[in-house]
């Protein structure tokens, strides 16, 4: 168009630009338009329609207001607008089809006005939409589907991304389109029928002499335009946008029908949709693209079997970053009612149409189909699974809650918090709503009430029932993080222990997390959930796998937060290591840590990548080989930091014994292959390694050798003759130790019975890397064939000499495999002499034939004209490469055999991805995630964990929720343990009369019972009540050991109300062990003397003839040889700092214990003991370090517990049963707390531990020092306690009894 042709326009627009300017040149979306809307105004492209000169003088008023000026008077804008309209009008009138005589492909494309008015400038990222869109189009196969349905929920730019395609078409493709939209009165049937005919008319030519009056006359019109796009080669398409704002979409219209609530008019029934106009079955070459809103209803008229209805055309449209997501014109809420508005605005969505039906005394499918129209557009669907609701927009809550003032909004929350608490009243029954079960939380204030409500597990378990545990499982995460688990005050614990518990227990029901799918989560456009699920799964190396794919999966989104996740990924893997020398892992879980560093490090997010590796190289299960490509990629990443804790690793290895040797030359090896620059340095080491060698190394030293000649022939510059000595070196010693087996020494020979096989294939396979010659390897068969009969066959039936075998059988074929493929190369290159003569002859032929080849192609060369129907009757073939859709990251690719139903729902449901159908997708994941099988194995939680639970609620004085809980649990046997427990608790907490009441019902309920392990326990009880004879007559023994045993921990309890008594039971004890220290070792009875000085309240001063036996022991300690036995060192150690050894002896004893202390070996410490010791002598940093060197993470939480239990002053008590693992620490501990006055030595420092505790899920360590540092947590526990599938695995059976133990059970 001529600048003439719109004169009124330019000026129309120039006094639009000037005022705009002088306002500060606001955005357009301040002013209520699309940014191409407000462009094409001041341009003078486009003037405002008949329709939206409201519209319009809102912008001018804004602008004068912003301006403070009016610029031009009201008389003048309204001159010039009426001047642009009709000078807009007419244009349109006159406006000849884009055909033939305009077009270069001649195609028909009239564009429908709301799309011309949309913001095709903000087409931003929709590439690949434009890609399916053209694919679509373009194919011609029978099968081939003839829809293209674009669904979204929130305002992602459906008309926009339709308007461009219609504005930019492709080729060979005439266009019919329609643009529903209420603003430009185009959502009725009729406007759809006027405009279509219209378009068709003007295709066809001559057009339509009346308008199609139905269905089938539509079909045949539609028939028509596809016959001619045909024959002219080409494809006919029509696009229909915004179906859902069709007024009749829905069934109903504003207006009609008074409502029976509220006094507002309900809407009235409307017939007669757009979408039962489109064809069900197109003609041939025509193809249709539609979008509407996700989750919507279809019109009632519309057939069952239309294409519409079928889901295998539905394609999900995503937000494209950058893009703002804005809804013009913005959505009126109270389209829906009043109440059902408020009740969203005070629920912050949630809520299904059946849930605010109910709760706003509205009929349900009125409602329900009122949701699905046009009244529908400020609402999106937060959860399309189950279906809920929420409002699309934070401005729409916000303009609510200003429009019906707080009170309204207060009574609307008031009513959602009284029907969710009838759900939590009826115990969370099977068909409770989404939003009690998840979303209440959004409407509680108070600490107290949010704590009750996350820490429900009856709720919890429905929940994880309903919707899977990685819901639920992320709502106690969220609360976690809210409640500050780094803040130790005891109103913290009161509610972080518990939340652990319910966390830990919940995940022993979690299904498996499949590989792949929290990645395909991310891709759905939910990194949060994601995140959840992958925090789902059972074990703590899965964890980290699951939360690395998501960080690979946010970095491919280019979506912030990657790092975060991967360094939240290896915490986990941190976790799973605390101890030593650490746990083993799997190699699949290395192998996809590395995997995801490698992907990282491809996308250059080097930040996340370095997270990753700088976890598995301080991982002390990882393997050298897992080491050395964690290093490579490492140096890939710039991690030098990294690279250089790798070196201190193999160094610190080098100074340890000969097994940290032969492991530091392993790593130095795979070192310097994977950064060839570590070679010359990498070498040097492992030959001092190999030189300090000597022969009281023994046997081990063949094994440093041989992994040295290995090394050393590998590395990027080959050391050959130094890996040849080492060889020959290695072979000489293990050859002369096994000529005579019987000479060597002890240790040695153990050596051969555990180590040989290993041994003997490295020693293989260093001949064969460094010695492949005949001699040496005669010398390795024979020594082989030579091993004698004893040592052919290991103590599990394996034959040792087998993989040393099989290296050399391998060695050698590899050789002659090598000389084969030698003497092919030379046989090769002589042919290769032969053609290149043949190929000399046959340059000139060529060329000639090349020069011909050119001028026949310029001799047929034809020029195709662009009207040109030479292919008439079908479309023009197009080359295109088809999209190559990438696997979701982690899913394992399909195999060979057999797969369970989960991983194909999986794999499908990845498919679906890529082919754009992401509902379906996310259906088929979550169908995925339902049938995945429970893991094997459980994260450890103690069945017993409620007897300690027991006996803190005695402890604390909450007698009736102890009586319940004990009441609660099945089987006689149980409830006497429960029962003893309570009233061991009662009795430590002063409450004598209780403990008495609660030992004697249990002691009822033993009463004939011949089981040693309960009525020991109730023996127990009963002496800490201060009955002594009804205890001394309960305790029995199978084994003289175990009634001594069961004695010694009812004069213990005895103590304190009747010392006499205690004593009493103490003295025949004593003489027992005084003769079995003159029979034999004194070690092995000093923890059981150490244990009788309870029976006196001053354990400094015991019996006369208990003083002597430790006299008597210590006197024989000089004679005893090492080996020491541990856990009498541990308590002569102990009894020693406090003072109750005889002074006469205390030089014997100091020198024996600092003997055994510098002979500890690392892993073999008593940790718990020493963290014991630590935290008398208040040395933090000790205690912590004694903590860290326990070679499980069960070892690490007991030696954590000991500590906290002393320095928080907790009540500790004496095992009943002599096979108990922590009979010995439990002896320390309790010996340890009666030289105090009572009060805690250092309660902070113990929160700090029981916070340690509770990071590494080892919460039922903290049970026992809940009275003294959480008593709040006591009433949570107990409701959780109480849920009904908590002992679905049954107590354990058998002899073994669980004790009532202060670190376990007490």
């Amino acid at each position: 168009m001529t600048d003439t042709e719109r004169t009124a326009r330019k000026k129309l627009g120039s006094m639009l630009t000037c005022l705009w300017k002088a306002a500060g040149q606001p955005q357009a979306q301040v002013l209520g338009l699309p940014p191409s809307t407000l462009r094409d105004w001041r341009k003078g492209e486009t003037a405002p329609s008949a329709e939206r000169t409201d519209h319009f003088w809102s912008v001018v008023r804004k602008l004068q207001q912003a301006a403070r000026r009016p610029g031009h008077s009201d008389t003048e804008w309204e001159v010039a607008l009426r001047a642009a309209q009709e000078e807009g009008t007419s244009r349109r009138h006159r406006q000849i089809v884009v055909f033939r005589e305009e077009d270069p492909d001649h195609r028909f494309v009239r564009t429908h006005r709301p799309a011309i008015e949309a913001a095709v400038d903000d087409v931003r990222g929709r590439e690949g939409e434009r890609r399916a869109m053209n694919a679509f189009v373009r194919d011609s196969r029978s099968t081939a589907p003839s829809y293209l349905c674009w669904h979204a929920d929130a305002p992602v730019g459906k008309t926009v991304l339709l308007a461009d395609y219609v504005q930019r078409p492709p080729h060979h493709t005439d266009v019919l389109n329609f643009f529903v939209s209420a603003a430009h009165g185009t959502d009725t049937r009729a406007e759809f029928e006027k405009q279509m005919a219209d378009q068709i008319g003007a295709f066809l030519r001559p057009a339509q002499q009346c308008m199609p009056g139905g269905v089938r006359q539509w079909k045949h019109l539609f028939a028509a335009a596809a016959e001619k796009s045909v024959r002219h080669g080409r494809n006919l398409l029509l696009v229909v946008d915004g179906l859902d704002d069709d007024v009749a979409w829905s069934g109903l219209s504003a207006g009609g029908e008074a409502s029976a609530a509220g006094g507002r008019s309900l809407p009235s029934v409307v017939r007669g949709s757009i979408a039962a106009l489109l064809p069900a079955v197109p003609p041939p070459g025509m193809r249709v693209i539609v979008s509407f809103r996700r989750g919507v209803r279809y019109p009632d008229d519309l057939p069952a079997r239309h294409p519409l209805r079928q889901r295998t055309h539905l394609r999900a449209l995503a937000p494209a970053k950058g893009v703002p997501q804005v809804r013009l014109p913005p959505p009126n809420p109270t389209a829906l009612g009043e109440t059902v508005a408020g009740l969203l605005a005070a629920a912050g969505g949630g809520l299904r149409t059946a849930d605010l039906a109910e709760l706003a005394g509205l009929p349900a499918d009125r409602l329900d189909r009122l949701v699905q129209g046009p009244a529908g557009r400020s609402l999106i669907l937060d959860d399309p699974i189950a279906p809920t609701y929420a409002l699309a927009e934070p401005g729409l809550i916000q303009a609510i809650r200003e429009d019906l003032g707080d009170e309204a909004i207060a009574q609307h929350t008031r009513t959602l918090l009284a029907w969710s608490q009838r759900w939590r009243t009826a115990g969370w029954p099977p068909g409770t709503p989404p939003y009690p079960l998840t979303h209440q939380l959004r409407l509680l204030t108070s600490a107290a009430e949010r704590a009750a409500y996350v820490l429900d597990m009856p709720r919890l378990r429905r929940l994880a029932s309903s919707v899977g545990p990685g819901t639920a499982l992320a709502q106690l995460n969220a609360f976690e993080k809210e409640i500050s688990p780094s803040d130790t005050a005891p109103g913290n614990l009161a509610v972080l222990v518990p939340l652990i518990a319910a966390r830990a227990l919940l995940r022993r029901e979690s299904r498996e997390v499949p590989p792949g799918a929290p990645a395909l989560l991310v891709r759905l456009g939910e990194v949060e959930r994601a995140r959840d699920l992958a925090r789902s799964a059972p074990t703590m190396a899965a964890r980290a796998v699951h939360l690395a794919d998501v960080a690979v999966e946010m970095t491919y989104a280019e979506r912030e937060g990657a790092d975060a996740v991967a360094l939240e990924a290896a915490q986990w893997l941190t976790r799973t290591n605390q101890g030593f020398p650490g746990t083993y892992q799997d190699a699949e879980t290395y192998t996809r840590l590395l995997e995801a560093a490698r992907t990282l490090v491809s996308l250059n997010d080097l930040g996340a990548a370095r997270n990753l590796l700088r976890a598995v190289i301080r991982d002390k299960g990882a393997g050298t080989e897992t080491l050395a490509k964690a290093a490579g990629l490492l140096v890939t990443a710039g991690d030098t930091d990294g690279v250089t804790a790798l070196r201190e690793r193999a160094e610190t290895l080098g100074e340890g014994g000969t097994r940290d040797r032969a492991a530091a030359v392993d790593l130095w090896g795979a070192l310097a292959r994977a950064i060839p620059s570590l070679g010359s340095d990498a070498g040097d080491r492992i030959m001092a390694i190999c030189q300090e060698l000597g022969s009281s190394d023994g046997l081990d030293a063949v094994d440093v050798l041989a992994r040295a000649a290995s090394a050393l022939s590998r590395l990027p510059a080959r050391r050959q003759r130094a890996a040849e000595e080492k060889t020959r070196a290695a072979l000489a010693r293990m050859t002369e130790a096994l000529a005579d087996p019987d000479a060597l020494s002890e240790d040695d020979q153990a050596y051969l019975g555990r180590e040989l096989a290993g041994t003997l294939a490295r020693l293989a396979q260093a001949v064969d890397d460094t010695l492949p010659t005949r001699n040496a390897l005669n010398d390795i068969s024979h020594l082989l064939k030579s091993l004698p009969e004893r040592l052919r066959v290991g103590t599990l039936g394996d034959v040792i000499p087998e993989r040393a075998l099989s290296v050399t059988v391998a060695g050698e074929e590899r050789r002659a495999q090598k000389a084969k493929a030698d003497l092919a190369t030379v046989q090769e290159e002589k042919k290769a002499v032969r053609r290149n003569k043949d190929a000399e002859r046959k340059v000139l032929k060529d060329a000639q034939r090349k020069v011909l080849a050119a001028s026949r192609r310029k001799d047929t060369k034809t020029q195709t004209e662009p009207g040109d129907t030479k292919r008439q009757g079908q479309p023009a073939p197009v080359s295109r490469r088809a999209h190559r859709h990438r696997p979701s990251t982690g899913l394992r690719p399909p195999g060979d055999g057999p797969q369970h139903d989960h991983v194909l729902l999986l794999h499908e449901a990845d498919d679906q991805l890529g082919a754009g159908k992401l509902l379906r997708s996310r259906e088929l994941l979550e169908t995925a995630l339902q049938r995945s099988p429970v893991p094997s194995s459980h994260p450890p939680v103690p069945q017993d964990w409620t007897l300690g639970l027991s006996q803190a609620l005695g402890f604390a004085g909450e007698f009736s929720t102890a009586e319940a809980l004990a009441a609660y649990v099945p089987g006689r046997r149980d409830r006497v343990l429960h029962l003893a427990a309570l009233s061991l608790g009662c009795s430590l907490g002063g409450h004598t009369d209780a403990g008495g009441r609660y030992a004697h019902e249990a002691a009822q309920l033993t009463a004939g019972n011949p089981d040693p392990g309960p009525t020991n326990v109730v023996a127990q009880a009963l002496a800490h009540a201060g009955d002594a004879p009804a205890a001394s007559a309960t305790a029995a023994g199978r084994t003289a050991a175990e009634k001594r045993q069961a004695l010694t921990a009812v004069a213990a309890g005895l103590t304190r109300l009747c010392p006499k008594e205690a004593a009493r039971t103490a003295e025949p004890l004593t003489e027992a062990l005084i003769r079995r220290i003159d029979s034999g070792s004194p070690l092995r009875t000093l923890p059981e003397l150490a244990a009788l000085l309870l029976a006196y309240p001053d354990i400094r001063q015991p019996d006369p003839r208990l003083h002597e036996a430790f006299r008597l022991a210590s006197l024989r300690l000089s004679d005893t040889p090492p080996p020491w036995h541990a856990p009498s060192m541990t308590v002569l150690t102990l009894l020693k700092r406090l003072g109750c050894l005889p002074e006469e002896d205390n030089h014997v004893v100091a020198g024996i214990t600092n003997r055994w202390q510098h002979s500890l070996q690392p892993g073999a410490e008593p940790c718990a003991e020493l963290a014991l010791l630590s935290a008398m002598d208040g040395d933090t940093t000790a205690l912590w370090r004694h903590a860290e060197a326990a070679r499980t993470p069960d070892g690490r939480a007991t030696a954590l517990y000991t500590a906290a239990a002393y320095l928080a002053a907790a009540p500790a008590t004496l095992t009943t049963d002599t096979r108990a693992s922590d009979r010995i620490i439990r002896t320390c501990l309790t010996l340890a707390r009666t030289t105090g006055d009572g009060s805690p030595p250092a309660e902070a420092t113990a929160r700090r531990l029981v916070h340690s505790l509770l990071r590494s899920d080892a919460w039922t360590h903290t049970i026992p020092l809940l009275p003294q540092l959480a008593p709040g947590a006591l009433q949570h526990l107990s409701l959780i306690a109480k849920d009904p599938n908590r002992r679905a695995d049954g107590p354990e059976t058998g002899d073994h009894t669980p004790q009532l133990r202060t670190n376990h059970c007490q």
